[in-house]
């Protein structure tokens, strides 16, 4: 019963995922959803990795409408009919032994994904397709659990990740070998996350050099001098989350590690009228915003500081009008700023850009600083 029920939500969400989609482009024109993903995720309390699946789903479902109608009904999940959508798509032959296997009480979803993942298309050009399709969706990814966990999702061509796998493996069997004349025992995927991590810190950049690792940490100074944290205080990596005060010491031979601190120098005085953001300018704006500065928009990757009143239009390049911003959010501003275009606004036809009366005595101020 409750997995029916379950199964029926899971069908609410897509069909309605599909009507969000459909509308998107008016019902979110001027919000601060950056896609229908982002408000599916918002809304529903789901993550966007699921909000983007369900949308998926939706799409693929207008074309199959025995499909949508067992999974509106409740006879198979959202995941089992991803899986057979998919599948139908490289051949529609095979969609009904596929249903037959999802329906099937004696069998597991991860029987009906072999299933549905051997399915092959009698068009030799479909595979073609389909691998140009897996080598433009990949994509990496990292979050941080409840527990503290870090976990990392990484998707692409099936060969490159199948390549990845073996060399971690084989970095692995060559740990267990030595642990276990050491006299450990660990699992298997902990003697693969370290051979993974020794391949990332030396092939990750080209040419087989170590790459160099450049880690944004905020710390409180008086943490830091304590060991520990208290209170408000905070230590973090960003885009990543809270870490130990010990971990975050550990890497001050490695990373490029900021402090801002409340006793030193003024950040507020670091300021001038061009475009150039200096080091100590950028650390403060890193410490004061933790994601995308728009309200609610929670996108932490990819960030670009924003001037908030233009350059163009005399804006200083000082924190109180710097933000950083979403890729999405950061294009919204600039097309409200100049509607016709940031070449049209800066045109002949207008003046020359003009510093406000004062700013050749503040910027000298701050370089005497």
């Amino acid at each position: 019963m409750f997995s029916r029920v379950s199964k029926l939500a899971q069908a609410g969400l897509a069909l309605a995922a599909g009507r969000v989609e459909a509308c998107s482009s008016q019902a979110l024109a001027g919000s601060r959803f950056r896609s229908t993903r982002d408000y599916l995720s918002t809304a529903t309390g789901i993550s966007g990795f699921a909000a983007e699946s369900l949308i998926d789903l939706a799409g693929r479902l207008g074309d199959h409408p025995r499909l949508a109608g067992l999974v509106r009904d409740g006879d198979l999940s959202c995941a089992e009919a991803s899986e057979i959508a998919k599948a139908a798509e490289r051949c529609p032959d095979a969609t009904g032994d596929l249903i037959d296997l999802a329906t099937d009480p004696q069998a597991s979803f991860s029987r009906l994904r072999r299933a549905a993942a051997a399915v092959v298309s009698p068009d030799p050009e479909d595979d073609k397709k389909r691998a140009e399709a897996a080598r433009a969706k990949r994509g990496f990814r990292s979050w941080v659990d409840g527990d503290g966990l870090g976990h990392l999702h990484a998707q692409g061509p099936p060969d490159a990740i199948a390549l990845l796998v073996a060399r971690a493996q084989a970095g692995a069997d060559e740990r267990f070998r030595q642990a276990r004349r050491a006299g450990q025992r660990h699992s298997p995927g902990a003697y693969r996350f370290d051979a993974l991590m020794s391949f990332f810190e030396t092939d990750a950049s080209p040419g087989g050099a170590k790459a160099k690792v450049d880690l944004l940490i905020r710390i409180d100074f008086a943490a830091l001098l304590r060991g520990v944290t208290t209170g408000d205080e905070v230590c973090e990596i960003a885009g990543v989350g809270a870490v130990p005060v010990a971990l975050a010491v550990e890497y001050l031979g490695e990373a490029a590690l900021k402090f801002v601190l409340t006793d030193g120098v003024d950040i507020k005085a670091v300021a001038h009228y061009g475009r150039n953001i200096r080091s100590p300018l950028r650390s403060a704006l890193a410490w004061k915003y933790r994601s995308c500065a728009v309200p609610g928009c929670d996108a932490t990757l990819g960030l670009e500081l924003d001037h908030l009143l233009p350059v163009g239009k005399a804006g200083p390049t000082s924190l109180e009008n710097l933000a950083p911003k979403c890729r999405y959010h950061h294009d919204e501003k600039t097309r409200r700023d100049y509607p016709n275009g940031t070449a049209a606004w800066r045109g002949k036809q207008n003046q020359p850009r003009q510093s406000p009366a004062g700013a050749g005595a503040a910027a000298s101020a701050v370089r005497r600083t």
